[in-house]
């Protein structure tokens, strides 16, 4: 979207203050991940993590960046999406190259309305079930703060993620005549991700359990 055309009342700023955390899920024992990191909208600010290796199957980066978001109202007052890129890539070849092991989009704006939000996010066009965690810092800096913030995306499996895509998950199983719906990336391919990592604990809505799991089994491949 040209800003150029968006009128000053529905143009806001933020600084964002990110962490990224580790890569967990991650079915190797050895080798040397980084993440690069780009807004893909509302800025033009990238930059990339320290190289770290594995251990127990965890990359712990513990990273922290900063940047200058800006968003744009929309007419029925939610903010837009304002997208951050994230990355991970693993080096290979002693140095020489790296290999894609999957990205994750973070849309900004759900954040908009926290102050030092905690999530995880699924990888994707990954061939591994495993899981960033983001924190992440907004502070208003410039318009007005009469906005909404959108939903969290189906990409987050922080416990209300999770819970949207449970949502999703039984409004697909009511019956419709519509047959031309996308089945690529569905909420059941989803659920079907999670509950991979999760197990049916994913279905219980009066259990906050996605610490304890990632508790559970830290201490696992530590034990092991």
């Amino acid at each position: 979207m040209d800003l150029l055309f968006v009128p000053k009342s529905r143009k806001v700023r933020f600084h964002v203050q990110c962490i990224l955390h580790d890569l967990t899920n991650l079915p190797y024992v050895s080798g040397l991940y980084f993440a690069r990191w780009k807004l893909r909208s509302g800025g033009s600010a990238a930059g990339a993590t320290q190289r770290a290796t594995v251990k127990d199957h965890i990359v712990n980066w513990d990273s922290a960046f900063t940047l200058e978001a800006n968003m744009v109202i929309g007419k029925d007052g939610v903010l837009l999406p304002c997208e951050l890129l994230l990355h991970i890539k693993q080096v290979v070849n002693g140095g020489r190259s790296t290999e894609d092991v999957g990205m994750v989009t973070v849309n900004l704006a759900e954040f908009a309305g926290d102050r030092s939000t905690t999530r995880r996010y699924l990888l994707q066009e990954a061939g591994v079930n495993s899981i960033v965690k983001l924190t992440i810092d907004m502070q208003l800096t410039k318009g007005e703060p009469s906005y909404k913030v959108p939903e969290p995306s189906k990409r987050d499996i922080s416990l209300e993620g999770i819970r949207g895509i449970l949502a999703d998950e039984r409004e697909e199983e009511k019956p419709t005549h519509d047959v031309s719906r996308a089945v690529a990336n569905s909420p059941h391919d989803r659920l079907t991700r999670v509950h991979s990592i999760f197990g049916p604990a994913a279905d219980d809505p009066n259990v906050d359990f996605v610490d304890q799991i990632f508790a559970h089994a830290k201490e696992k491949s530590q034990s092991s």
